[in-house]
């Protein structure tokens, strides 16, 4: 069992995976990071219960790359100065971080898609939800999910134990299995049911495509191992590859949500180009907002205004 799993072992500590793995997890955190900077340094995204749901996606997210941040840290420590064994509870331990922000992160995407699907059936009702307790409630919802599942992790954990290939496999992963095979189908089934009806309306694939790519088809490749009682080897590498699949749809969530929706996308790209101040102030001041620097639209001042100006409808509120 030992020389089969060092098969996978030995692919998680070369070099070129290491690589991948650090170019992934700074991606995921550097996106995601800009999304939740984004967000709460706006005044005007603030104010939409939807925009703090994404935020809350990017903490998630933001978490997961940490975690694999974390893995290729304490792999390329532990290569540089290997030890001769390795204790059950650090290799369950350093794996943590991503499952937790894994756990948090799939079941923001579930309440993102009950959000949009309420926002299209109960217009009237969804405007009324307050932009700060309406999120925050399902943001501490989630947390303490998360956290008791993480509990699962250490199930059958030895901490006495010593063993000398440490990878997330074997004995450690049919003690959290379970879990994550009834965590996972229930998710699955309500996200799809949920986000499938929502976005045939809207007419738009791209968030459930990348989910089931990125999530889907490596939790069906675990639940068959599991059920059919796959060799170490096989389960090792499934898992190795199922915690970059994880990592890599944290990494596409700034493509997702913060390049997708005009609104989002355009003060990003003013936060990192430093001109959100500027945009802001000319907001507050004037009640004009042009959706590009460079737009000719003539934008009359509150002052001089005689009537009220129709309200826009942004691309990322359709139908609210």
């Amino acid at each position: 069992s030992i020389r089969l799993m060092t098969i996978s072992y030995e692919i998680e500590n070369s070099n070129l995976f290491l690589v991948l793995r650090f170019l992934i997890a700074s991606l995921a955190v550097c996106g995601n990071a800009i999304i939740i900077l984004t967000i709460f340094r706006s005044s005007r995204l603030c104010t939409r219960a939807y925009n703090i749901l994404i935020a809350q996606l990017a903490v998630a997210d933001l978490i997961v790359g940490l975690g694999l941040l974390v893995r290729v840290i304490g792999t390329s420590i532990l290569k540089i100065f290997p030890p001769e064994s390795y204790t059950e509870l650090y290799c369950v331990s350093i794996a943590a971080i991503t499952v937790f922000g894994s756990q948090l992160s799939q079941l923001t995407v579930l309440l993102i898609a009950v959000d949009r699907l309420s926002a299209i059936k109960c217009p009237l009702e969804y405007k009324n939800k307050d932009p700060f307790w309406y999120p925050l409630r399902r943001f501490l919802f989630c947390i303490f999910l998360s956290c008791g599942g993480l509990g699962a992790l250490y199930i059958n954990v030895d901490i006495h134990n010593d063993v000398q290939v440490c990878t997330l496999s074997g004995k450690d992963i049919h003690g959290f299995a379970p879990y994550w095979i009834v965590f996972s189908l229930l998710l699955c089934a309500m996200i799809f049911a949920t986000y499938g009806y929502t976005l045939h309306l809207l007419h738009d694939t791209m968030v459930l495509l990348s989910y089931f790519i990125c999530y889907v088809c490596p939790f069906v490749s675990i639940l068959f191992g599991v059920v059919l009682e796959a060799p170490e080897m096989i389960l090792s590498l499934i898992v190795l590859i199922n915690g970059v699949t994880i990592a890599l749809n944290a990494a596409v969530n700034i493509l997702l949500y913060g390049w997708k929706y005009k609104e989002l996308r355009v003060a990003m790209i003013d936060y990192v180009g430093g001109r959100e101040r500027q945009r802001e102030l000319s907001y507050r001041t004037d009640g004009c907002l042009s959706v590009q620097p460079s737009s000719r639209r003539k934008c009359t001042p509150t002052s001089e205004r005689t009537q009220p100006v129709p309200f826009e409808l942004a691309e990322g509120d359709v139908l609210l």
